[in-house]
């Protein structure tokens, strides 16, 4: 198939990070000057937290606009400098008290009056990535959705997931081509020492024309074989020679993040006016030693997000 053809758009990307696991958002943004009838951090937040508690003076103020909210000032956690800088320079926002709750509950009826089921790992993963609590695009997620809009509007607009899959990229069937699954090392060429010259023409040409008694099997086989093959060629020859200006961390995350880099680098030989992109970072389920585990955790958030 051809390359995909820029409308001339100005370029944005949706990178989304997953903390899989479940981050403990509430060492991430804490309340910390409350002035109200209730203050929020003593009242409720030392109260309920304990010994998991973070104190006031440890937390990075955030000074950026805030209206309407139970405090005047809150706070994130220690490691989270570079999060702090970016949401005192009106560059980041935080959505708190969002979840897939379809109506008003209680502790002994949640259980029949929600659609998701609550508290397990799994099933509140796919629910982030879905954001459709109410099933009214079941089987899509919400970076597809998104993708489905703009592509409505004739835009080219790629979507990839980094070392995993992920429903969160799923759009309505036959609207957008298919996300596509890269490594964080960056995109190994297909057959780059082949045993003859002309191995490529070969695979090919088993895989071209049908004829009339070819099964639809076989056909549809050959049609995703030569795709898959043209598209490796097209994201290796552009991701040929980029490298990112900037050291991220040799983590998980810092790599998946310095993959995202150099493909918007590489949006203009991709032919794209809007990239989806799906990350994940692991070991959120922090049962014991929490503080410590979560300094550790956030340390690497902070890192890899400042470096991208």
């Amino acid at each position: 198939p051809d390359p995909p053809q820029a409308s001339g758009s100005p370029y944005k990307a949706i990178v989304y990070v997953m903390f899989g696991g479940g981050c403990d958002s509430f060492n991430m943004l804490v309340p910390h000057t409350c002035s109200g009838e209730t203050d929020l951090y003593t009242d409720e937040y030392l109260e309920i937290r304990q010994e998991i508690a973070l104190q006031k003076e440890d937390l990075n103020e955030l000074n950026g606009p805030i209206a309407n909210q139970a405090c005047e000032t809150f706070g994130v956690h220690p490691q989270l400098l570079a999060v702090q800088e970016l949401f005192n320079n009106g560059d980041l926002l935080f959505f708190a008290n969002t979840g897939v709750l379809t109506k008003e509950t209680d502790k002994e009826n949640y259980w029949k009056d929600t659609e998701t089921q609550l508290f397990a790992h799994n099933f509140m993963q796919l629910a982030a990535q879905r954001i459709d609590p109410l099933k009214n695009e079941d089987g899509t997620g919400v970076l597809g959705r998104i993708r489905d809009v703009l592509t409505n509007q004739g835009l080219s607009v790629g979507a990839f997931s980094i070392d995993v899959n992920s429903i969160s990229l799923i759009g309505k069937p036959g609207l957008a081509a298919s996300p596509m699954i890269l490594s964080n090392n960056g995109v190994a060429q297909f057959n780059h020492a082949p045993s003859s010259s002309d191995m490529n023409a070969i695979i090919e040409s088993l895989n071209g024309e049908t004829k009339a008694e070819s099964g639809v099997f076989g056909e549809w086989y050959s049609d995703v074989l030569l795709k898959s093959l043209s598209h490796n060629q097209l994201l290796y020859n552009a991701l040929e020679g980029k490298t990112t200006t900037v050291t991220f961390p040799n983590s998980h995350l810092g790599r998946q993040l310095g993959m995202v880099a150099r493909m918007i680098d590489s949006r203009i030989q991709r032919g794209t006016d809007a990239d989806m992109f799906y990350l994940s970072t692991g070991g959120w389920d922090t049962h014991s030693q929490v503080l410590m585990n979560q300094n550790n955790l956030f340390a690497n958030v902070d890192a890899s997000f400042k470096a991208f």
